[in-house]
């Protein structure tokens, strides 16, 4: 039952869990929460009882493919060891199946009566093998089987056979012209396996989309869509047409702010004398859905944590398996306004962490989606804890300017925490950090806390990357492990109006590495080789009283692509308030080989972003191969407009006028001066700020060396020349930013 024709991306799914300090999920069949067992010690499980549809894991033995096998332990009983590695077992196919209208049980079911998905767990069967029949088979000798001297091992493998007992075939690999590179497709940019590839290649394997072999040619696959296809038709088959599910499971938790399921607070010593923790249970089943949960604080900080569930899952080659899935979790206060929100920076970030966040008294919510990407599934443990404020509520001074209210504070004798609101009659209502005034009275509302010792700035460096080649790779590693970071790089043309357009490519861009290369965007394979300003930054979020800087790093898969006739972009909700965004940015994968480039814009198509109104994208402008199957992973920057300094790193940042234009439109470049305060210039980083040609376009630099110094930037608008050779582009608004 495998499509043959591409299919729209299903609605993804993930399991969600709140829990305490724990990342355990094990589901229980009682309501006492001890998991009761058969007489010969098989545990009963169940992970979703009254579904349409049962995957059963048989470890008593059985027919596999006409011979019979032993009972995983070799014997009809089932030991403590065992017990528990079929518990991990169970938990982890539960997990990867848990968005859909099945139950993973260890029970016998009835096969008459409701379809199943049948997989025999032996030691005696000798290789994983499948007979690829759809879900609700009943026919005598036919099974799916896996060898196993221990099953926790091969979690990833029995759910890739069981991927074809529900209508998969293998997700590989292949050329243009549809001959297959590899049968198995291994893991992705961002480290992730695929079920129905090779799932033990990299981390967290996932549910895919890509091409499969079905009799002997190459077809699309959606796995989810196929899975969920014969989950309804063998429903419909056993219940005489009366089921009337999506083949996934049903909703459990409402995403209305004015409905939300409630998380409770406990006390917890083992965080200190105002301990507090909070835990309940829920999951996102379909790509749309959001499940929101309230809660109340009393006061002081606080730390948020939605972590993908693996701890039970053993390891294969290293690498654990349970759950892929990749959430976006928002925090939100009283009044539902955002007080600040975590997103993945890929799609093997799985974690989301709002850490130590002060919060004053009151009821808060937190809203969890999916990041909304294929295969995005699995289990989530969310964590609510911290310690209870032991100081007032937020108080008002006032002051002539900012300096002068934080005195007053300081002078009361009470300790300076977080300022949280500002208003003055010159200055917008808006969450800040520090904000100078010339006039009129500022009244800060400031929560009292212990102020921070030092300032701690983000990981933040600069570098030229010399010699760049279009026709190879080159491993760039840097002098320290950013951890998550992202790179943003800008080619420097001696001379852009004799050169070839290209735009920078990446991957690999993790611990302390990353690789670059050039694309040519034109009908050229011929190599061309040049220098790269590049600027790594340190993926978070900052503010000017903690980490010196108000700035925020972002790295996320980005899905909006964007063509010449069709301009379409994400938008943004910042962490900080700013008076004048700067955003720049860099598609950071290798997920398509065909090139795309990174722009932002406003509140309109031709606007640059401004304070409340930011969009980013990806396009690839007039290219006629409009052809983009995966996700990209991008990169940016916001930061306020003017100078200041990143660690011990000078910057200045701006959006300049609405003058640069394409190579024909003048033999010189188009210059943007600077203040001249920098002392030199180590990188720049440019991003189209607003799209006014609709043919697409991207800032570069021209003149080598010249091309950026302390008084200015000599830039071009390039255009790709892959339906003409147009090169004119009307004037457009670049965002720069412009590092010592």
């Amino acid at each position: 039952m495998i499509n043959s024709t591409p299919t729209r991306l299903s609605p993804k799914t993930k399991l969600l869990k709140i829990s305490a300090l724990s990342v355990s999920l094990i589901l229980s069949s009682t309501t006492s929460g001890q998991i009761r067992t058969l007489p010969n010690g098989m545990p009963i499980l169940n992970s979703n009882p009254g579904a349409a549809a049962v995957i059963f894991l048989d470890f008593d033995g059985g027919d596999a493919f006409g011979t019979q096998v032993g009972p995983y332990g070799g014997d009809d009983s089932f030991n403590a060891t065992e017990r528990q590695e079929i518990i991990k077992t169970w938990t982890d196919i539960s997990n990867h199946f848990a968005m859909f209208d099945l139950n993973v049980t260890t029970i016998q079911p009835d096969r008459k009566s409701i379809p199943t998905a049948p997989i025999t767990i032996s030691p005696d069967f000798k290789a994983a093998s499948s007979a690829v029949r759809v879900l609700g088979s009943t026919r005598e000798r036919v099974n799916t089987a896996i060898h196993a001297d221990g099953p926790i091992t091969y979690s990833p493998a029995i759910t890739h056979e069981l991927g074809h007992a529900l209508g998969c075939h293998h997700q590989g690999l292949y050329k243009d012209d549809g001959e297959r590179i590899t049968a198995y497709r291994s893991a992705d940019e961002w480290g992730q396996g695929y079920f129905m590839g090779a799932a033990h290649s990299g981390k967290y394997p996932h549910w895919g989309v890509g091409f499969a072999t079905a009799g002997g040619v190459k077809v699309a696959q959606n796995d989810i869509d196929i899975i969920t296809s014969n989950i309804i038709a063998q429903a419909k088959t056993f219940t005489n047409g009366r089921y009337n599910g999506d083949g996934f499971r049903v909703d459990d938790h409402s995403g209305n702010l004015n409905a939300p399921s409630t998380i409770r607070l406990n006390n917890a010593p083992n965080l200190g004398s105002n301990g507090l923790q909070g835990r309940t249970t829920g999951i996102i089943e379909r790509f749309n859905d959001t499940d929101v949960f309230s809660f109340n604080w009393p006061g002081g900080n606080a730390s948020i944590k939605a972590e993908a569930t693996r701890a039970l899952a053993a390891s294969v080659h290293n690498q654990t398996h349970s759950s892929s899935v990749t959430t976006i979790m928002e925090l939100l206060n009283s009044s539902g306004r955002l007080v600040r929100q975590n997103t993945p920076t890929s799609q093997s970030d799985t974690d989301a962490f709002i850490g130590n966040i002060p919060l004053s008294a009151g009821t808060y919510y937190i809203r969890i989606r999916g990041a909304g990407l294929v295969g995005d599934l699995g289990a989530d443990d969310l964590t609510i804890e911290g310690n209870a404020s032991q100081t007032t509520t937020p108080i008002t001074v006032s002051g002539s300017t900012e300096a002068a209210a934080i005195a007053a504070i300081q002078a009361s004798g009470n300790t300076l925490g977080t300022i949280s609101r500002i208003h003055s009659p010159t200055v917008p209502t808006g969450r800040v950090i520090s904000q100078s005034a010339t006039t009129g009275t500022i009244n800060l509302t400031i929560s009292l806390g212990t102020a921070p010792s030092s300032v701690t700035p983000p990981k933040f460096s600069r570098l030229l990357v010399t010699s760049v080649r279009s026709d190879q790779w080159k491993t760039v590693n840097l002098d320290q492990n950013f951890g998550k970071f992202i790179v943003i790089g800008t080619p420097i043309y001696r001379n852009a109006v004799s050169s070839p357009p290209v735009v920078t490519r990446f991957k690999g861009v993790k611990d302390n590495r990353f690789q670059i290369e050039l694309d040519r965007i034109d009908h050229s394979d011929s190599p061309i080789s040049l220098n790269v300003s590049v600027i790594v930054a340190e993926v978070g979020v900052y503010n000017q009283r903690d980490h010196g800087v108000k700035m925020e790093v972002v790295r996320q898969p980005l899905k909006p692509l964007s063509t010449s006739t069709n301009w379409i972009a994400e938008k943004v909700q910042l962490n900080n308030s700013y008076n004048s965004p700067v955003v720049v940015g860099q598609v950071l994968s290798y997920q398509n080989q065909d090139w795309s480039v990174f722009w932002t814009m406003g509140d309109r198509l031709t606007n640059p972003p401004r304070n409340g109104h930011l969009s980013i994208g990806k396009h690839i402008g007039e290219d006629p191969n409009r052809s983009r199957t995966r996700h990209e992973g991008i990169g940016y920057i916001v930061i306020e407009a003017g100078r200041g300094k990143i660690g011990n790193i000078n910057y200045e940042a701006g959006i300049g006028p609405d003058i640069v234009r394409g190579i024909l439109d003048s033999p010189q470049p188009y210059r943007y001066h600077l203040s001249g305060q920098l002392r030199s210039v180590g990188a720049v980083a440019l991003t189209i700020a607003g799209m006014d040609g609709r043919d697409g376009g991207w800032p570069a630099l021209s003149g080598g060396n010249s091309s950026m110094t302390r008084s200015g930037l000599n830039l071009y608008i390039l255009e790709d020349e892959l339906r003409d050779r147009d090169r004119v582009h009307t004037t457009e608004q670049v965002s720069y930013l412009v590092v010592e």
